[in-house]
């Protein structure tokens, strides 16, 4: 399994390192952290120990080719489940189709072990409990990258999809955007875990479907979607195609 390249020619097993030119994006662009135990939105979001809060502040704030870096919740050792993540209000989270090429990675110790895949079980997403009409993450920007992240359901009947790969027939949206290392857990309506609706060239890669009803789905409203790959992937009690 490869290592994750960060900006400025860092390499890492595990969380970014720090070099002499900081964490700015490629191309100059700027990377984010969130930090949802620590952070405060009133932070710059720009180093570690400046973390935004939540991550709709950091998405607020991104622009396309930015690089959003979150740290996993601090473990409640009482608890049999993870901790996760969760909306700060009762809206889940969206990528703009403006925030083209924006990557959001899960930052933790265990990213990117040989052998452990996906080492993303620390740093989960869930849905607002509230919500239960919409995913708990929609990507409608273009070459967008989703790395070491968990997926849980959000409200009692889950969502559309976990995540969804917004696209339609007048522009490019999601087209190229890649899953990679995630996990998706739980999820239980008959529409994909990982939804994609008319994107071409986006991929699904090294990830693991546990006890969802269906784990990638395509879907076409006005086109096909073409050239989706699936790769590496792992599906676990899946009650459905």
């Amino acid at each position: 399994m490869s290592i994750t390249p960060y900006p400025n020619g860092i390499s890492s097993f595990g969380i970014p390192l720090y070099g002499t030119q900081g964490f700015e994006g490629w191309w100059g662009r700027t990377a984010y952290f969130v930090d949802n135990d620590l952070g405060s939105d009133g932070n710059t979001g720009k180093q570690p120990t400046k973390a935004f809060l939540n991550l709709k502040k950091a998405l607020d704030t991104a622009i396309a080719g930015d690089v959003i870096y979150i740290r996993p919740k601090d473990l409640t050792l009482t608890d049999t489940d993870p901790t996760y993540i969760v909306p700060a209000t009762a809206a889940n989270w969206s990528i703009a189709e403006a925030q083209h090429d924006l990557a959001i990675i899960g930052a933790q110790n265990m990213s990117h072990i040989p052998g452990l895949e996906p080492a993303s079980y620390a740093v989960y997403l869930r849905g607002h409990t509230s919500v239960t009409g919409s995913p708990v993450l929609t990507v409608q920007g273009a070459r967008v990258v989703l790395e070491n992240l968990a997926f849980h359901r959000g409200g009692i009947t889950s969502a559309v999809a976990q995540v969804k790969l917004d696209g339609n027939s007048t522009s490019i949206r999601a087209f190229g955007s890649v899953v990679y290392n995630c996990l998706f857990r739980m999820h239980n309506v008959a529409a994909g875990a990982v939804y994609n609706v008319d994107n071409w060239h986006c991929a699904v890669v090294n990830s693991t479907f546990h006890d969802c009803k269906i784990g990638v789905e395509f879907y076409g409203s006005s086109s096909t979607p073409k050239r989706f790959e699936v790769m590496g992937c792992t599906f676990i009690n899946q009650s459905a195609a």
